[in-house]
């Protein structure tokens, strides 16, 4: 991944050990930043629809496709934290 030509439009993330997927660098700007938001809000782990604008539409729905976040009533978790609240 060390290739100077690459394209940085991307990025690979592991949501968990030795899986990887790859995603556009403005869907992990905002799962980062959605992220952070829902933890300023108390919320730790979801994402209210209200709080995503209709130009996020297509990064979200990159996100679950992705299976970083899942669609939920309202809004979205992030698949991460859906998980440790369950456990």
């Amino acid at each position: 991944m060390s290739n100077p030509n690459e394209v940085r439009d991307f990025i690979w993330v592991e949501p968990h050990h030795g899986d990887y997927v790859m995603l556009s660098r403005a869907a992990g700007m905002l799962a980062l930043h959605a992220a952070a938001a829902s933890m300023r809000r108390n919320t730790p782990g979801f994402i209210p629809d209200e709080r995503l604008g209709s130009d996020t539409t297509l990064l979200a729905l990159e996100l679950v496709l992705s299976g970083l976040w899942r669609r939920v009533e309202g809004g979205y978790d992030i698949a991460d934290a859906w998980e440790r609240r369950v456990r």
